[in-house]
């Protein structure tokens, strides 16, 4: 949090552990931006993932625990799927 934020002193008693105060710079830092309007950052651990992995991980997840109510179609012609609230709009690539 913004080290000169006035509710800074407040904040820090009444939710000990959670702020810890920090320049203008370094919150614009970590934001990417030269914008003075943030007061404050969450920081949190980021992580990468190979998406294939993952999607392959995911689908066989869904085979295994909703295998009457979900299918994977491989290699199909399907060029566009167009998801609204009460229909679905596949269109064929072919």
């Amino acid at each position: 949090m913004l080290d000169t934020h006035p509710k800074l002193k407040q904040w820090s008693q009444q939710y000990p552990g959670i702020f810890e105060p920090m320049a203008a710079e370094h919150i614009c830092q970590h934001l990417e931006t030269d914008s003075d309007q943030f007061i404050g950052l969450l920081v949190c651990r980021k992580a990468v993932i190979n998406s294939a992995a993952l999607c392959e991980y995911l689908i066989q997840w869904m085979i295994d625990q909703y295998s009457k109510r979900f299918v994977v179609h491989e290699h199909t012609p399907i060029g566009h799927i167009d998801l609204y609230r009460d229909q679905v709009t596949i269109t064929s690539s072919q």
